[in-house]
């Protein structure tokens, strides 16, 4: 139900529907709608009981601080989704999960052993955000997929966090860091 123009109240019957016990869902691509804090947060009391579901992506709905840690906090120990984006589609710049939500997406990267896929894309949540979850990142050994891009990192002093996990990153197959702004001398301690 990509770009739909879809809102809160769409959220809501979608939830219904996440629990329906006769109805099983394991993708749910809500991108590019309308969604904002309030759909999410109904949305994840649904994401959080459902047993079926293993990519969602929240692209581009308006989605802040407090809508995008309800649904890091229900994922945290969720037994079956194994990808999640929550970046921004076509520099839409519409999700802002921005660096308070990066406490609970640490909890999330620590904690979720099957989480595989992470689009963070686009939310601003630039080197102290980074700062937040890179910890994490280096005990992680579930993530293969990674997209950090656009979200204000620069700096050689955020390579020294870049470095320990790429040297942890036991299973990363791809990591996007384009749209930052590292400059020659972070590139150089990077390569």
């Amino acid at each position: 139900m990509n770009e739909q123009g879809l809102g809160v109240n769409s959220a809501v019957v979608i939830g219904k529907m996440l629990n329906h016990p006769k109805l099983n869902f394991s993708i749910l691509d809500l991108a590019k709608n309308n969604i904002g804090n309030v759909g999410l947060k109904k949305l994840a009391r649904a994401i959080e009981f459902n047993r079926t579901l293993v990519s969602i992506d929240l692209g581009s709905n308006d989605i802040m601080n407090d809508g995008s840690a309800r649904l890091f906090n229900v994922l945290t120990h969720h037994p079956t989704v194994t990808a999640l984006t929550i970046a921004n589609h076509d520099r839409m710049h519409r999700n802002r999960i921005g660096i308070a939500a990066c406490n609970d997406l640490y909890e999330l990267i620590n904690t979720n052993p099957i989480l595989s896929f992470l689009n963070i894309a686009d939310n601003r949540i630039g080197n102290e955000g980074f700062k937040r979850i890179v910890p994490a990142l280096t005990e992680n050994s579930a993530l293969v997929v990674l997209n950090l891009a656009n979200n204000e990192l620069d700096g050689s002093v955020l390579m020294d966090g870049m470095l320990k996990y790429l040297r942890t990153g036991r299973n990363l197959l791809e990591l996007n860091l384009s749209s930052n702004r590292f400059g020659d001398e972070a590139m150089t301690r990077l390569s």
